[in-house]
């Protein structure tokens, strides 16, 4: 798993209190055990504000370059381009100052990455870990995420790296068939599936259905088969479900 995550000091000290941490792991459940110093193994930075709570985790990332991309871009807001170009949008208005890392603030970060360009267009899902009793304590429960990247709520040591575990019964895959848009069964291509009706297209094919779309990758795109309206992320993901299935 490739994954950035969120920590929040839940020490008693003073200096400790709305201390917090964003980080990149490739095993979440590992890296906060090095936090807390179960595991002797770096973190030493963390060291002081110890223990420590996960409180969000962002997976899905294609490689990791994007992870690590991601991560500094959540460490700086401020200074990332992206929101420097995307200042009108909503999300963005919500980029704490400087220096205001609080964890209502790291969330509203998160929010506004979510929301602009490249990340917008990334198959991410984004897992809430922190407990439930702690939710109204970290504004969590107010956090407002983009409609198609919903968050996912479980504790740490149960995350799943995929974007769907079909295997536990949370998304039946469909038989694949002949793309929709195109009428070819082309394995050697990208192929996706439609999540209100399961119908197989091409990924190509849908793209380039969208005629009206003004950016290279489209946002919105309706379903060929049920009309029914997705983010262009939702078929990437279950993309990826289609290639672990046939894997």
């Amino acid at each position: 798993m490739l994954a950035c995550y969120l920590l929040v000091s839940v020490s008693s000290q003073r200096y400790s209190k709305n201390r917090t941490y964003i980080g990149f792991t490739l095993d979440p459940s590992r890296r906060i055990r090095q936090h807390n110093g179960e595991i002797i193994a770096g973190a030493r930075r963390t060291s002081r504000h110890r223990p420590w709570e996960m409180v969000a985790v962002v997976h899905g990332f294609a490689s990791k370059t994007q992870g690590l991309q991601f991560e500094w871009a959540w460490q700086n807001p401020e200074k990332c381009i992206p929101l420097k170009w995307q200042r009108d949008h909503p999300g963005a208005k919500q980029i704490p100052a400087k220096g205001r890392k609080t964890p209502s603030g790291c969330l509203q970060s998160l929010v506004a990455l979510l929301s602009v360009p490249p990340w917008s267009h990334a198959p991410l899902t984004v897992t809430i870990t922190a407990k439930r009793d702690d939710w109204s304590k970290w504004k969590i429960d107010k956090t407002v995420f983009p409609r198609h990247k919903q968050a996912e709520f479980s504790p740490v040591d149960e995350l799943r790296a995929g974007p769907y575990d079909y295997r536990r019964g949370l998304m039946t895959i469909p038989k694949r068939g002949a793309c929709r848009i195109c009428s070819k069964r082309d394995f050697h291509r990208a192929e996706t599936f439609c999540a209100s009706c399961g119908v197989t297209v091409h990924l190509a094919c849908l793209a380039d259905s969208d005629e009206q779309r003004a950016t290279f990758l489209p946002h919105w795109v309706q379903c060929p088969s049920c009309d029914e309206s997705h983010h262009w992320s939702l078929f990437v993901r279950l993309c990826k479900a289609l290639e672990e299935e046939c894997d």
